[in-house]
This record gives C-alpha cells, sequence and structure tokens, in this order.
C-alpha cells in the first residue's frame, strides 16, 4: 500500500491511531510502543507520505517527531532521481531542502523524496535563487496537515 521498495527490505506495518499532539506542537502521541516492537527513529508515514519519526516509545505509546520538526533531519532525492540534498523542518509549518548542488536541476512541482524508503516528502513550491551559495536551495510543500492526522503507520523492521 505505501509501495515501499521491498528488496533486501523486511518491514512490517504497524497501524497507529493518533492520540493527540504535545503542547510543544511538533511531537505526535501515538499508539503503540515498545510491545508492539516500535523503537526509536522507525519511519511513520500514510498514503506513502512520510509524517515523521518516532523520538520516543513507552510500553504502550510513542511519541512521534513530524517532519516539519525543527528537529528533523532527511536525506533526500527528487523522484527522477535529478539531486540529491537534505530536508529540514522549518518553522514547524515547512519543509526546507537544501544542501543540492549546483548542477542538479530543481523545478516547482518536482516531488521530493525521503532516501532510503522512497515515501514522499513533499513538493518543491520555491527555489531560492542560487546568487553567490555553494548549493541550491528550495521550500518544499508539505503533503499533510499535521492537525488532521487520526491513523499513521510505523514502519517496523521485521527481524
Amino acid at each position: 500500500q505505501l509501495k515501499l521498495p521491498t528488496e533486501g527490505q523486511k518491514k512490517k506495518l504497524f497501524l497507529s491511531r493518533v492520540m493527540g499532539r504535545q503542547e510543544k506542537g511538533d511531537l505526535v502521541i501515538i499508539q503503540g510502543g515498545e510491545k508492539d516492537g516500535l523503537k526509536k527513529e522507525n519511519l511513520v508515514a500514510a498514503g506513502g507520505v512520510l509524517l515523521g519519526k518516532v523520538a520516543e516509545v513507552g510500553a504502550t505509546q510513542s511519541k512521534m517527531r513530524l517532519t516539519v520538526s525543527a528537529e528533523s533531519r532527511y536525506f533526500v532525492r527528487t523522484g527522477d532521481f535529478s539531486a540529491r540534498g537534505e530536508v529540514s523542518g522549518n518553522f514547524g509549518s515547512e519543509l526546507k531542502l537544501s544542501k543540492v548542488l549546483p548542477s542538479h536541476p530543481l523545478s516547482l512541482g518536482q516531488a521530493v523524496v525521503e532516501l532510503e524508503s522512497g515515501l514522499l516528502m513533499g513538493n518543491v513550491s520555491n527555489v531560492e535563487k542560487e546568487g553567490a551559495k555553494i548549493f541550491k536551495q528550495a521550500q518544499l510543500a508539505v503533503p499533510y496537515e499535521p492537525g488532521l492526522l487520526d491513523s499513521v503507520f510505523v514502519l517496523i523492521d521485521n527481524q
């Protein structure tokens, strides 16, 4: 359902309900914990979109850090394999693509996916002018509304 690469990777999906958000806003409390096989750094997704990573694991519930969190960092590539870079959260509501080599093309609407999982992070919504910078940068449109999340899938190593 998530269209994840399967060769050499053994993952299982754990369906989790969103139970609420922490005061700070960038941590979402989800159902499931150690007893369910959840571990810190497990990816969390819905509908082929990367929502974040598990940040804290308890016995029966966990917290995931959203991709838009200023503390989030992901290595990414464009959907057409023409560029690579790093995505980080920006102001808790958007994503910033950075460290893209000047020779790698970026265009509006271009899909950006997390390197290992192939899950969508967002689409290029604004490419910053290059000027004298060493790397290109862009803003990504976030393909989800954090406040509307109700069910998510946690990707767990199936070992």
